[in-house]
């Protein structure tokens, strides 16, 4: 329990109404978790205004609520604020006692690379004795403990009550991927962060964002609004939106990294192959350090130099970072292979993006194989203008595809597997559409042979489908191992 006056302390209110009670219990945005002595937040989203459930957290025992127009119909007192997803986020950091001020935290940002280059500063970072807890896209974790992750970044919070919990437990650092998403709707507001990583800009959540400026800017913020002072960007220049977030960050509080392009973090010698990548790597103080890893392909790289960036900002030594990189065996779902004795290699990526797709693809085709067997689709109520460059890419890189249903949320799976097709044009008699994905898997390895290559892109560590009315249990790397056993 804590004092309204209290959890207020950094929040702007406009108006009351009413007089709330001068102590809460707790905090919700969601009146289905109101319960007595509450404060309930009023959120607006996309589809629903929490507005219009006043009634509800006052029937469940709210003290009072915040929001940001006037409801005089409810008797339950309100406090007017500019800005409630703001203001959620300044309460939960009051309520629980602002526990990132006694943590590291390191943000992670970029269409592509956050979760593999979480993993690894995870693993970099126990290796160097830290004890460290991860929010991100597969879980939220530290030490024992794992948390199903809803959102790739927590509502603002569910983020406090986490963070929370981690500094109860002694976590000393924490690493976060921080989306678009949260960075647009204000989920991480009031945080600092030490070291924030920019990975890359490619097309994606434009059903959200609208416009690559738009998505670009919402990345930008955590660079130039939740960067300490004294904290430092770690940024992609070879990218060109990292490019530009570089040139506008302080020279002082900046590392680079790039292949191409001259950067305080580069390779000096570079080996890739079907056993991964060995690389010697020239950090900024002069210092060198040789890095072997099992992930494969030249965008794995990327994500080696980034987290080897981020490392180096927190002092860490380079031999720790080796060690790290090196102990990092498998990243769920990130070209992860389902082992089998019939000769194929069988893969489960995330990849479910146009740049996404064509990275993994390009990566296998230098790999010894014979065919390449692409399964993948697109998401519902999400970007449209995706699907047919995504298929477009499955013509191009792949020698047979299986178009299937990914989480088709409320659209129509046939309508989102004829958007794709249209991009397919030149892949003519080289592929099928399958809408049921486990049939579609099922299918994809019984045609593939000895030394054939089957990637099945899209979901990678999900381990639900959701469709229009509910959301199932279906995880494709379960799938792939019941459609192998079959063939036995």
């Amino acid at each position: 329990m804590r004092a309204l006056s209290e959890i207020l302390q950094r929040v702007t209110t406009l108006e009351v109404a009413g007089i709330p009670s001068s102590e809460v219990t707790g905090i919700a945005c969601d009146s289905r978790h109101v319960e007595p002595g509450m404060l309930f937040v009023c959120l607006r989203g996309q589809h629903v205004d929490g507005h219009d459930f006043l009634e509800k957290a006052l029937q469940a025992g709210a003290t009072c609520a915040l929001v940001e127009q006037w409801r005089p119909s409810v008797p339950l007192p309100q406090i007017r604020v500019a800005c409630t997803r703001k203001a959620l986020a300044e309460v939960s950091c009051a309520f629980y006692g602002s526990p990132a001020e006694a943590m590291t935290l390191v943000g992670i940002t970029g269409a592509n690379g956050k979760t593999s280059s979480a993993f690894l500063l995870e693993s970099i970072l126990k290796a160097a004795g830290q004890k460290v807890g991860v929010i991100g896209t597969v879980t939220y974790r530290w030490f024992d403990r794992q948390l199903p992750a809803p959102n790739t970044t927590p509502l603002a919070l569910e983020l406090q009550q986490t963070l929370f919990q981690m500094k109860q437990d002694g976590v000393q650092t924490v690493v976060m991927e921080v989306s678009s998403h949260a960075l647009a709707l204000d989920r991480i507001h009031g945080l600092q962060y030490q070291v924030a990583l920019f990975t890359n800009l490619t097309q994606d959540h434009l059903d959200f964002h609208e416009t690559m400026e738009s998505y670009q800017k919402a990345k930008e913020r955590l660079f130039f609004e939740y960067l300490a002072p004294e904290g430092t960007s770690v940024i992609n220049v070879d990218d060109t939106a990292g490019a530009s977030i570089a040139s506008r960050v302080p020279r002082n509080h900046l590392l680079t990294y790039a292949l191409d392009t001259p950067a305080n973090i580069s390779v000096k010698a570079l080996q890739m192959d079907r056993e991964g990548i060995r690389a010697d790597v020239q950090l900024p103080d002069g210092q060198r350090t040789c890095i072997q890893s099992n992930l494969l392909g030249r965008y794995n790289v990327y994500n080696l130099l980034g987290v080897t960036g981020m490392a180096f900002a927190l002092g860490v030594n380079p031999n720790c970072i080796a060690n790290g990189i090196r102990e990092m065996k498998l990243i769920p779902g990130r070209l992860e292979e389902i082992p089998n004795d019939r000769g194929l290699k069988v893969l489960v990526d995330y990849a479910h993006t146009e740049d996404a797709l064509k990275q993994v693809l390009s990566t296998l085709k230098q790999i010894p194989h014979r065919k390449i067997i692409l399964v993948f689709g697109a998401g519902g109520d999400r970007d449209k203008t995706k699907r047919p460059r995504m298929g477009a890419v499955a013509a191009q890189l792949s020698d047979f595809a299986v178009l299937t249903s990914d989480n088709p949320r409320s659209e129509d799976p046939q309508q989102i597997l004829r958007d794709i097709q249209t991009g397919m044009a030149q892949a003519k008699g080289r592929f099928e559409v399958i809408e049921d994905r486990a049939e579609a898997i099922r299918r994809a390895i019984q045609m593939a042979a000895s030394d054939d290559i089957v990637l099945i892109a899209g979901k990678g560590h999900e381990q639900t489908q959701t469709l229009a009315d509910r959301v199932i249990h279906f995880d494709d790397r379960e799938q792939a191992c019941a459609a192998l056993k079959e063939l036995k």
